[in-house]
């Protein structure tokens, strides 16, 4: 793929992607650069709702990878990775809306029979 603007690897945390992310509003998780402190406070409660985030973001890209066909594309052009990537999303958008709507169904199906009773 070839993007027209180069973005720096967030992975890193080093003194170019805190600024970058810094500009863009972006708040990284992770230690401050440097030798840290005496007196250093972590925020637990902070560091617990980022790794929730992180985990449930990774869970939805493997779930993408593994039963949307994400993993497996191969186009070379990149509108045609872009429209791939897209039908992809599409698709586990779908795949929700389908599970939420037969739930919710059955929910209604069953709602009935217990006030019967």
């Amino acid at each position: 793929m070839h993007f027209s603007r180069r973005i720096p690897c967030i992975r890193y945390r080093n003194r170019i992607n805190l600024a970058y992310c810094k500009d863009l509003g972006i708040r990284l998780a992770g230690p401050a650069l440097g030798r840290p402190g005496k007196d250093t406070v972590i925020d637990k409660r902070t560091e617990y709702i980022d790794s929730v985030d992180r985990i449930e973001a990774r869970r939805i890209f493997g779930l993408s990878k593994h039963s949307h066909g994400l993993g497996l594309i191969m186009t070379k052009r990149e509108d045609t990775t872009r429209s791939s990537i897209v039908l992809s999303i599409i698709s586990m958008n779908l795949d929700s809306l389908l599970r939420l709507s037969l739930f919710q169904k059955l929910i209604l199906i069953f709602s009935r029979y217990n006030c019967c009773y």
